[in-house]
């Protein structure tokens, strides 16, 4: 299997690049409303999505094709390639991709027996879409990049699956129905487990395990908990302590897969990560050093996830609660 990509970062930046992304949080709502009813969850993904987008007739991308395809006899030797699709690696394909896919959702009729239901985008989010017919609002959709997410009655989900499906090449839908106990699905790098009673569970285990091998954790003696008031205290490192650009990358890069999993399935380890980071640059030997503490910490916690239980009556309105999690306040830290 081949791939071909360009090397973006030598092209001038044309129009717009940004392009929203689902929010964990909405994401996490939306898994919320639909363990509470007990509803269907399913997701596909649409195959090669960026080159489903064209570029604009403006936009003039002459591409170098990668020497191997010469070598390979794929191609004849000063070949060169006039882009009309959003190739991979240009700085603008996830916009324009994410344009084409918005485009599309807002025209498409999912068929519902004799009726035909709509899209409608949401105005908070524009990852997040409502199923409507007549006014009712019947399913939720969560669009991520190439990945999508329905979450509503069985019937609704598998016709909305079935109808985004049509629109491109795609993979074959996963749908947990409310009796698929142990199943799971993946979607936005998480896993949502169906549970016995018709919940679900969120959690990343898979992840955690990946880390703790790229960190040589793996065999590594579990810790019971994120921390120790001591390690988490604000010490300003001597001014005199030389930092060098590979540890602070390396510190980086470790705060940051950890601040993936406490904004998604992990909220235990929010304010360890957050004394983790805080100190990157500054001092980024002790940053991960407290990181390597967080995943022992998760190491000897890999089962731990969300649970989101059915509602006990259905009738029951979503409601909005907030926690915070202890500090110890260190000298003073809060």
């Amino acid at each position: 299997k081949l791939r071909v990509a360009v090397c973006g970062n030598f092209s001038e930046i044309w129009d717009a690049v940004y392009c929203n992304t689902l929010d964990a949080a909405v994401a996490r709502a939306v898994l919320r409303e639909a363990a509470g009813h007990k509803w269907a969850v399913g997701s596909l993904g649409i195959k090669s999505a960026f080159l489903n987008a064209m570029l604009p007739p403006d936009r003039v991308v002459i591409v170098i094709p990668p020497r191997v395809l010469v070598d390979m006899g794929f191609i004849p030797e000063g070949q060169y390639w006039l882009l009309s699709r959003a190739l991979y690696g240009l700085r603008e394909c996830p916009r324009l991709w994410a344009q084409e896919r918005d485009a599309r959702l807002k025209c498409l009729k999912v068929p519902l027996s004799d009726k035909e239901a709509t899209l409608v985008q949401s105005v908070t989010d524009p990852s997040l879409w409502t199923v409507t017919c007549d006014g009712q609002v019947l399913a939720k959709l969560c669009t991520y990049v190439d990945d999508m997410l329905a979450t509503g009655p069985s019937h609704v989900v598998h016709a909305v699956l079935n109808a985004v499906g049509g629109l491109w090449q795609s993979s074959e839908p996963t749908v947990l129905e409310a009796h698929d106990q142990g199943r799971t699905l993946r979607f936005c790098g998480v896993d949502v487990e169906r549970l016995a009673d018709g919940g679900l569970r969120l959690h990343q285990k898979r992840y955690v395990q990946d880390l703790l091998v790229k960190w040589g954790l793996g065999e590594a003696k579990h810790a019971t908990t994120t921390g120790d008031p001591e390690s988490f205290a604000s010490n300003t490192p001597a001014e005199s302590q030389s930092v060098s650009k590979d540890q602070v990358q390396a510190a980086q890069q470790v705060a940051g897969a950890l601040n993936w999993l406490a904004t998604r399935t992990r909220p235990d380890i929010a304010y360890g990560v957050n004394r983790c980071s805080s100190c990157m640059t500054s001092d980024p030997e002790r940053c991960i050093s407290m990181a390597k503490r967080l995943l022992r910490y998760l190491k000897g916690t890999l089962d731990y996830g969300l649970i989101m239980r059915p509602f006990k009556d259905p009738t029951t309105k979503v409601s909005l609660q907030a926690f915070c999690d202890a500090s110890w306040a260190p000298t003073g830290d809060y």
